[in-house]
């Protein structure tokens, strides 16, 4: 007993005191806070130097001070090093890096595709053949590449502009050369007609034209069908051209002889031989008589009066009677020369032992008139000598054949008999047939008698065969059929599964089996004619359709849902409160898909491999996180307390300031993590009360400042007109020059770099003189047409009057806007533009003005 008690003592003497250890634990905090806060300025110090940045994250324990310095690292080599060094240990800091990284990748990589793309324009501007399917592919390339840096745009659209001005090119030739195709076409059409006196003139010019079409630089764009078909028209039409000059100069031939004859019948008619003038008449250059009717007739009208001059009882007209045609005539030594031809391949024939050909020529001999080309004694007795010749050698190939008939007739008797494959019976039958064919060709026909008892031998050897192609034609029928059924069972089972209807009706799983059964039973069939197994494998493809399709797409949809229970599991917040609970709810989901439709065994284990992947990180980051996340949510909470401290203490600084310090502390607010729960609704609402009134001080001034800029503007503006009002008016002297300087002096100066424009408008106004008169007059028009433009485009009502030609300018705008490439101006500049131009206004004019500039007042009021 005494002992415990003596332990107690000393036991409660050895305690350190309740204050002591508070004080204690108050002074740590407070060396941590300490600690904490001068790594923040360090990291803020380091903002202008990278390798300082990097180096102070890579050896700082405190997370905010490593984000704070994260913040100043731009270059490749500085974030790779970091995110290499905290991927482990600060995910925040990582995650910066890895974004930066990215974004530095994207931007190489549209530097790269801006790049090829300007290189693909610059091949495309120096190829030969330009085509527009080309120049379309391009600007898709282009688009692509997204928002390219400045040098590299200006590059690809100076080699755009080359591209389009080629096409323009060709396309002007192209019109060009359908346009001469079509000029040529209406002049063979009126050729065709009625000769124009200046067709060849015509021809010419569009064959210079089309000529200079060519030597163009883009002359390979032409079509070659369309410039071959205008040089076909052109040839045409010179033909015809050339044709109709022949036709008139025999006319007028024709026409000169028969004037000289017609005087001659007049002297005396009975000198003039008839026989004499048709052989002149024939002489001349031949024409139809259709192209002169007239001159044929004065023709036969002269023959017919030298007839009657001559004989008046002869000259009377014949009666009529039948026309018998004369057969042609033969040339004799043309057809001997036939004949000693035939003669030569008939004797080379019977040297070479070609009966076929002998014969042949034999009958091209006797198919000769010899009584009209009187061939010799020579040629008969040679012809006489080479047909004994052949009848001698056509009884010994006769006699031969005969002989090797029995042989193959033999051999197809005793093919009969024998026990041989299938295959090797048909190619024997098939040889021995060729062989008798053969036998026709070279020894003359057989005799009936002869064939008949071969052909029924061959068909008797060839009956083994015969049967076996009947069972397998027979075989192929059932498999036909049995095709047939199964492509109807497979409809039929479509039918029943309802798989073109409700999808979540179906049993998937019966359906898969089913797929597998019918395609196995498929390739179990035996053989099918060639001619219908393709038309059967279409319909039965036609028939799996009918579940495959729906199955395929039912896999896609499984494969998705496997996916996005990745995707659910791998995107979880393993901070969540109930993030256990979801995960278990996706497991059952997980199994129910499974058990609905099994995948592929490969698929789906890779599928199951990559969820089972997704859950173990989710656990084990679930275990790493809830060791730090209340450490973390605590420094978080004394950060926004921190930064909702400093923007109340705000509330007094200058103006220039808040929108800046707004900005930062919005990023910072984002940048910090999560706070305690207890504590969140509290700390999110002093922070928009504090923001709340940084930013209410700030639009008041900033509304304060515009509305201001807005009133010393309109001054400006009538201050200018007042002196150019003046100086029109003559009444511009030394006093009143000088109360308006003094009037322009007091006034503030224009902020947004307009002051000087409008300062030089007011001296030139104050300078006065005529060549200020013929300014204001001159730029009045433009003025009015520039208010007006304003006008509409800030929205503001014009006069009635104006009506129409607003009407008019809205229309121009809204082309200006539509235009590919141009930028409209900003109202700023604009008015600016407006308001600094010197012009000759009436009251209503200015009116117009003052209205503009308190209009873009409010607009930029509503803007902010």
């Amino acid at each position: 007993m005494f002992r415990s008690l003596i332990r107690r003592v000393l036991k409660r003497d050895t305690q350190p005191e309740p204050v002591a250890v508070a004080s204690v634990q108050v002074d740590r905090a407070e060396q941590q806070r300490a600690k904490r806060q001068a790594m923040l300025e360090q990291a803020i110090a380091v903002a202008h130097d990278e390798a300082a940045a990097a180096a102070f994250i890579l050896q700082c324990d405190y997370p905010d001070a490593r984000r704070q310095a994260a913040q100043h690292l731009h270059s490749r080599v500085h974030l790779t090093q970091v995110l290499q060094a905290v991927r482990n240990t600060d995910r925040r800091v990582a995650k910066l890096m890895q974004q930066r990284l990215d974004a530095l990748d994207q931007a190489e990589a549209r530097e790269a595709r801006a790049l090829q793309a300007i290189e693909q324009a610059e091949r495309l501007a120096a190829t030969p053949q330009l085509v527009v399917s080309q120049v379309t592919e391009l600007d898709h390339a282009w688009r692509s590449v997204g928002d390219a840096p400045a040098a590299l745009r200006e590059r690809f659209d100076a080699s755009r502009e080359r591209l389009r001005q080629r096409l323009q090119a060709q396309t002007d030739l192209q019109r060009g050369l359908l346009d001469a195709n079509a000029e040529l076409a209406r002049l063979e059409a009126s050729v065709a007609g009625e000769m124009p006196t200046d067709a060849q003139q015509k021809l010419d010019e569009l064959e210079a034209a089309v000529a200079a079409l060519l030597q163009s630089p883009e002359a390979s764009a032409l079509p070659p069908a369309r410039v071959q078909a205008f040089s076909d028209q052109a040839t045409r039409l010179k033909s015809a051209l050339a044709a109709h000059a022949g036709r008139q100069a025999a006319i007028a031939a024709r026409a000169a002889l028969l004037d000289e004859w017609e005087a001659r019948a007049q002297a005396d008619a009975a000198q003039l031989d008839d026989a004499a003038l048709r052989q002149a008449w024939q002489a001349l250059p031949a024409l139809p008589d259709s192209a002169a009717p007239e001159l044929s007739a004065r023709h036969a009208a002269l023959l017919a009066a030298i007839r009657h001059a001559r004989n008046p009882v002869a000259a009377e007209p014949p009666q009529p009677g039948p026309v018998v045609q004369a057969e042609p005539a033969v040339d004799p030594a043309e057809a001997r020369r036939s004949m000693d031809a035939a003669l030569a391949a008939l004797e080379a024939a019977l040297e070479e032992g070609s009966l076929q050909a002998a014969s042949e020529q034999d009958k091209a001999l006797r198919a000769m008139d010899f009584k009209a080309m009187r061939p010799g004694e020579e040629r008969m007795a040679r012809l006489s000598r080479l047909r004994a010749e052949l009848a001698r050698l056509q009884g010994w190939a006769r006699w031969g054949g005969n002989v090797s008939r029995e042989e193959l007739l033999k051999a197809a008797q005793d093919l009969a008999d024998q026990e041989m494959p299938v295959a090797e019976r048909a190619q024997k039958v098939g040889s021995l047939r060729e062989r008798w064919k053969a036998l026709d060709a070279s020894a003359g026909p057989a005799g009936k008698d002869a064939w008949q008892r071969f052909d029924a031998a061959c068909t008797a050897a060839y009956a083994p065969v015969a049967e076996h192609f009947r069972m397998l034609a027979e075989e192929r029928r059932h498999n036909l059929e049995k095709a047939h059924a199964l492509t109807a069972e497979v409809i039929a089972y479509a039918d029943s599964t309802g798989v073109a209807g409700d999808p979540e009706s179906v049993d998937w799983k019966a359906v898969s089996a089913a797929l597998s059964r019918y395609t196995q039973a498929w390739q179990r069939l035996g053989t099918i004619e060639r001619r219908e197994r393709k038309a059967a494998d279409a319909d039965f493809s036609k028939a799996l359709d009918l579940l495959r399709k729906p199955l395929s797409g039912r896999h896609q949809i499984e494969v998705a849902r496997r996916e996005q229970l990745i995707a659910e599991v791998e995107s979880m917040d393993a901070g969540a409160p109930r993030a256990t609970d979801s995960l278990r709810a996706i497991q059952e989901r997980w199994q129910d898909y499974a058990r609905g439709l099994p995948l592929p065994r490969n698929e789906e284990q890779a599928l199951w491999q990559r969820f089972r992947q997704a859950c173990d990180a989710l656990f084990a980051e679930r275990r790493e996180s809830a060791k730090t996340a209340d450490a973390e949510r605590q420094q978080h909470l004394e950060r926004k307390e921190a930064l909702c401290a400093s923007l109340e203490a705000a509330v007094d600084a200058p103006l220039p300031t808040l929108s800046q310090l707004l900005r930062d502390s919005a990023a910072a607010w984002k940048e910090i993590g999560p706070v305690p729960r207890a504590a969140q609704q509290q700390i999110e609402a002093r922070y928009e009360a504090a923001v709340g009134a940084l930013r209410q001080r700030a639009d008041a001034a900033r509304q304060a400042a515009s509305q201001a800029q807005a009133e010393l503007l309109k001054r400006k503006f009538m201050l200018c007109r007042r002196a150019e009002q003046s100086v029109i008016e003559g009444a511009l002297d030394e006093s009143l020059r000088q109360a308006l300087r003094q009037e322009w002096d007091a006034l503030p100066t224009l902020g947004g770099g307009s002051e000087r424009a409008m300062a030089a408008r007011f001296a030139a106004a104050l300078e006065g003189g005529e060549t200020l008169r013929a300014t204001l007059q001159r730029n009045r028009e433009a003025v009015m047409q520039e208010i007006l433009q304003m006008e509409i485009r800030l929205g503001v009502d014009s006069p009635a009057m104006l009506s129409q030609e607003r009407l008019k300018q809205q229309i121009q705008v809204l082309q200006d806007a539509l235009r590919a490439g141009q930028r409209s101006d900003q109202p700023q500049a604009l008015l600016m533009q407006l308001c600094t131009q010197p012009a000759l206004l009436d009251d209503e004019a200015a009116a117009r003005i003052e209205r503009l500039i308190m209009r873009w007042h409010d607009a930029e009021q509503n803007a902010a």
